[in-house]
């Protein structure tokens, strides 16, 4: 699960890069949209690889931030989830 994020400052989330990240298969990163997610769960204090690839363990964590923000859990980062990485409470 999560660990508590250092700072508590509300940011607000870049715009949406209208693909949607998900897998099968991996997805490799376009304008760093995969890479920019990513950085921001590892920031929120996600154990997360960034790595550009949105593959099983990004898909794993993103199925449990959904599940923790009780957004539609689908394992797909489509704009509702993009736009709650940077705007959610951390909880």
């Amino acid at each position: 699960m999560a660990e508590p994020e250092v700072t508590s400052a509300k940011t607000t989330a870049p715009p949406w890069p209208g693909r949607y990240l998900k897998q099968p298969p991996p997805m490799e990163g376009k304008n760093n949209d995969v890479r920019t997610w990513q950085t921001q769960m590892h920031k929120r204090g996600w154990k997360i690889k960034v790595d550009n690839w949105y593959g099983p363990k990004s898909e794993a964590v993103c199925v449990a931030f959904q599940k923790e923000k009780r957004l539609k859990v689908d394992g797909v980062v489509g704009p509702e989830t993009w736009k709650c990485t940077w705007e959610c409470p951390i909880t």
